[in-house]
């Protein structure tokens, strides 16, 4: 059956899904972030119990609210097609342009490479994909990226590229393109002893005029989901640093107006429907932010001795370089 046939087949079983009126009423699991609770309905008897236990085991680290619950989202799961079940089939594996949306009758169609989604309303999803379990969490990840990035927007809360660690109780988010450096980075300072929040994606929230950051329940697959590792709970941002690769320890400071293109860049919440609330967010983190810098290293070293003592040196000056 070729690509548009499968995807007609998918998208009947969904509108027929949200016509039903005996769906389940108890959540298999829910999980918190920030202001927002994210419901799952696993909608079929055929679901192994190892998948529950697996959905609850992946968010565990979410499991109690932080913030007050200023919105609900529910997620009804249901499993495709005996054929579509195998991650390899090539009908999960077709490229789209990020994320293809189609305005249907019944709601909005959307369309990535791991999983079919018929939003219903911005409260409640219909989702098909291969299957739930360890191999799955690129769809769990893409699939709760793609809500909590709009609906988060609304709670002054902005997703990037970037790495955060916690150092001194306070955070250092490093954000760039990838290949970077931030996995590694993140890595290496988890090696360290250090609480890291996020490898590659983190969530910033302005409280006032102060920027926040919480680690997002998404695409973290270089710190282990353990306590006693990841941080995971609100951190005051301190320091907001583009990384660079130029083969050698360096740090320059920035201002606000200097890193604003590049920090842009990194903005997976982005949306042109609100782009004067992105952007004004952006630039609000930035200015809240106590130290502005870019920053490379070289991979392997020990970057955190220089950069905590030269963020003390820095203080007070402008446009200063230092290669260490």
């Amino acid at each position: 059956m070729r690509e548009k046939a499968w995807k007609d087949v998918l998208l009947s079983q969904l509108k027929a899904l949200g016509q039903q009126d005996d769906l389940e009423s108890q959540p298999s699991c829910e999980f918190f972030v920030l202001g927002t609770r994210i419901r799952f309905f696993l909608v079929e008897e055929s679901f192994r119990l190892s998948e529950l236990q697996f959905l609850k085991k992946y968010y565990e680290l979410f499991s109690v609210p932080e913030q007050p619950i200023s919105s609900t989202v529910d997620i009804y799961h249901m499993q495709s097609p005996q054929a579509l079940r195998d991650f390899s089939h090539e009908f999960w594996n077709v490229t789209h342009p990020f994320e293809e949306k189609i305005i249907l009758d019944e709601g909005e169609l959307i369309w990535e490479r791991d999983f079919l989604a018929l939003k219903k309303s911005s409260q409640r999803y219909l989702v098909t994909s291969a299957s739930l379990g360890e191999e799955s969490t690129d769809i769990l990840d893409n699939l709760i990226n793609a809500i909590l990035r709009k609906e988060l927007l609304h709670q002054k809360a902005l997703l990037f590229h970037a790495a955060a660690v916690k150092v001194h109780g306070v955070s250092w988010v490093f954000f760039g393109p990838s290949g970077v450096g931030k996995s590694t980075l993140a890595k290496f300072s988890s090696a360290l002893g250090f609480s890291v929040m996020a490898s590659d994606q983190v969530f910033i929230q302005l409280q006032g005029e102060c920027p926040v950051c919480y680690a997002t329940p998404t695409c973290n697959p270089d710190i282990p989901r353990d306590k006693t590792i990841w941080q995971v709970g609100a951190t005051p941002l301190y320091g907001l640093i583009g990384l660079k690769q130029k083969g050698q320890n360096s740090l320059k400071k920035r201002t606000a107006l200097e890193l604003y293109p590049d920090f842009l860049r990194e903005m997976i919440s982005f949306s042109e429907r609100e782009a004067a609330l992105c952007l004004g967010l952006a630039q609000k983190v930035l200015q809240g932010a106590s130290f502005l810098a870019e920053m490379s290293y070289i991979k392997g070293e020990n970057f955190w001795p220089w950069l905590l003592k030269y963020t003390g040196k820095v203080n007070g000056t402008k446009n200063q370089e230092k290669t260490l």
